[in-house]
């Protein structure tokens, strides 16, 4: 498809519209931010390319440890679930050997700090609420975006598996989708890779780069949204230097989008269920 449709671009427009409207109202709910956690909270990692290099080699193994131990499972979202936790766990783990090995404060490099975590998870919630109407925003733009790239917008393909599965796999499923796979997710993106990129590419490239990186691996169909969520979480975790606020974000978003879809059939209609 050369062009979207007109239905597909008047969405995209009202999109661009609730971003426009969420990046003029941002400074204001920033300098509260900033009266929060003042100053530049910038962590400068002593790990290297070469460990990050060691990391994906992990996660290599994993998957094809993943890929012969799982494949039993008869459903594929639960299959593909199990999967991702074991990869990510995995990977996880190589960071916290590297951080204890590399760091004289060990696993807090990563940023687990135990201080200050109601003022930072309060002030991550902030923000990721200042930001929400832009994420939504770019999820309504994400449509025709991708059909003007040439390429067909589909809907994630957990989101209608996730409606057949009985009562018990859903916890399951619900465990691993709002909790392990996003924490996971902010070792590896937030606490391992942004610090080295914001060292070598200052805060806005390495906060850029990191969130490229990590949209590019949901797909083209939830690369804006995606790429506008990790934005606001590599901030959250630049500024408060702790992961359990960019964990508790990441769990909440994840946590409306499943709920969302879940019980709205109209936004099942609109996503193409």
């Amino acid at each position: 498809m050369i062009f979207p449709e007109v239905g597909t671009l008047r969405v995209a427009l009202t999109g661009a519209v609730l971003v426009a409207v969420t990046l003029a109202l941002l400074p204001p709910f920033w300098l509260v931010v900033r009266r929060i956690f003042p100053g530049r909270n910038v962590f400068f990692a002593r790990w290297g390319f070469i460990d990050v290099a060691r990391v994906i080699l992990v996660g290599v193994v994993a998957a094809f440890i993943a890929a012969a131990v799982l494949a039993g499972i008869e459903s594929q979202l639960l299959q593909g679930l199990a999967a991702t936790v074991l990869i990510f766990a995995s990977m996880s783990a190589m960071c916290a050997r590297i951080a204890v090995r590399t760091e004289p404060s060990g696993l807090r490099a990563l940023g687990f700090e135990s201080g200050k975590a109601a003022r930072s998870i309060g002030t991550g919630l902030f923000l990721y609420i200042a930001t929400l109407p832009g994420i939504v925003g770019l999820s309504l733009m994400a449509p025709w975006f991708v059909e003007i790239g040439g390429g067909v917008w589909e809907v994630q393909s957990m989101l209608p598996e996730f409606i057949e599965l009985s009562t018990s796999a859903k916890v399951g499923a619900v465990l691993a989708m709002v909790l392990l796979i996003p924490l996971f997710e902010e070792v590896l993106f937030r606490g391992f890779l942004q610090p080295l990129l914001v060292q070598n590419l200052r805060e806005p490239g390495g906060i850029a780069l990191t969130s490229l990186i990590f949209a590019a691996l949901h797909g083209e169909s939830m690369f804006l949204p995606v790429f506008g969520l990790s934005v606001v979480l590599g901030v959250v975790k630049l500024r408060t230097q702790r992961l359990g606020a960019s964990w508790c974000v990441h769990a909440a978003h994840n946590a409306i989008v499943l709920g969302l879809y879940s019980y709205s059939a109209g936004l099942r209609s609109v996503l193409g269920d």
